[in-house]
């Protein structure tokens, strides 16, 4: 069966520009976290789809999603995820 709140990461990220997006920096100043959710949606609430940003030598070497980029995070919780491809 499958799940009716995944959406493919290419999917969120061509939604972008019509959800909120909030972004968390890391001790560098380089953005960590990016969580995106439809607008006025509460940063404790289960409906947020986070990426976590990895930097190597200072440059980004890799993009990962919380729950398979699915809209059921909450953005207060983000650094207690596991983040996979």
């Amino acid at each position: 069966m499958s799940n009716p709140h995944y959406i493919p990461p290419a999917v969120v990220e061509n939604l972008t520009d019509r959800l909120d997006t909030r972004l968390a920096y890391d001790g560098s100043g380089n953005t960590e976290y990016v969580g995106y959710a439809t607008a006025g949606t509460a940063t404790s609430a289960t409906a947020w789809a986070v990426k976590k940003l990895i930097y190597s030598a200072g440059a980004l070497s890799s993009v990962l999603w919380a729950n398979k980029a699915q809209f059921n995070c909450a953005w207060d919780d983000r650094a207690s995820y596991t983040y996979g491809p």
